[in-house]
């Protein structure tokens, strides 16, 4: 059984918590900062955890032991989560993909403003770009059919 978190329990979160929570396939985690998100979910084969995950301590420690990172999350938000699971070793996928790809000048200014964050910097220079993350959700043996 493939252990996924997803990462928001918005109205794309709440989707997706149905659909994969229904398989039966995933032992699965949906993580958000709002409680009542959390409440309104399906619950089948789901469990629920708030977290911040702007805190990157805390991030990490959500996603040690999952497979699989699937994030719902705004996408200023895609560094940190990508690093997070980069370096804790999941594979990692962004549902929301709002048309933004990480430059080399957005990277720095996020370098400059945020020299702590290393390991979300390289996770997004590595696994951020639209290619690579298909590629990681296809490689974890998850698929989603998003045909209409």
């Amino acid at each position: 059984m493939v252990k996924l978190i997803l990462l928001g329990g918005g109205k794309i979160g709440s989707a997706i918590t149905a659909m994969l929570g229904s398989t039966g396939d995933y032992q699965l985690t949906v993580a958000d900062r709002d409680a009542k998100s959390l409440e309104r979910l399906p619950t089948k084969n789901t469990r629920t955890m708030v977290l911040d995950v702007a805190d990157p301590a805390a991030l990490r420690g959500a996603i040690k032991g999952h497979d699989v990172v699937v994030s719902a999350m705004p996408y200023h938000l895609t560094p940190v989560i990508a690093g997070a699971a980069k370096e804790c070793g999941a594979h990692y996928f962004d549902l929301t993909e709002d048309g933004f790809v990480f430059s080399e000048a957005d990277l720095e200014r996020t370098e400059a403003s945020q020299p702590s964050q290393a390991a979300a910097r390289q996770g997004a220079r590595e696994g951020c770009r639209h290619g690579v993350r298909s590629a990681m959700w296809t490689g974890a043996g998850i698929h989603l059919d998003c045909r209409p």
